[in-house]
């Protein structure tokens, strides 16, 4: 047997199992299931964990066929890790201009366990659209000079 057959036969059963779940909300009712928390973790539960399974294979498939077409060229990889090092320096600049308190609405310092996370995100994302402005700006450059 081949993949896409594999694939095809593993896509019906999904679908199938899927349908089930469906089926059986829908007999239930809208009423009933918001009611009854026992009726939620039958219903709704089953629906949910096979959710998150298809997720997590669809995942690892997507991040194991990535990985081996990285590895397979020399220069994909190298291209690969120095895209991954420059993310990873512009992450720790963030994070190292990022401050550990906020200042609330009544502009008192608020400490929080979060806080520096999350000025780290947004200093990266500062960062880096920055630099996506400047590479389109650059490229509408060139092209207008050509």
């Amino acid at each position: 047997m081949n993949i896409n057959k594999i694939s095809k036969i593993f896509i019906a059963v999904i679908a199938v199992i899927s349908v089930i779940f469906l089926a059986r909300i829908f007999f239930a009712g809208d009423d009933a299931i918001k009611e009854s928390a026992d009726l939620q973790n039958s219903l709704v539960g089953p629906f949910i964990t096979v959710s998150i399974i298809i997720l997590v294979i669809a995942l690892a498939l997507a991040l194991i066929f990535s990985i081996k077409n990285i590895a397979s060229d020399g220069a994909k990889l190298k291209k690969t890790a120095i895209s991954v090092v420059a993310f990873v320096v512009v992450i720790l600049i963030g994070f190292g201009l990022a401050k550990d308190y906020y200042i609330d609405i009544n502009g008192a310092e608020v400490q929080t366990e979060g806080a520096k996370m999350v000025g780290a995100g947004l200093y990266a994302l500062y960062f880096i659209g920055t630099g996506a402005i400047i590479a389109m700006l650059l490229g509408g450059v060139k092209k207008m000079i050509k």
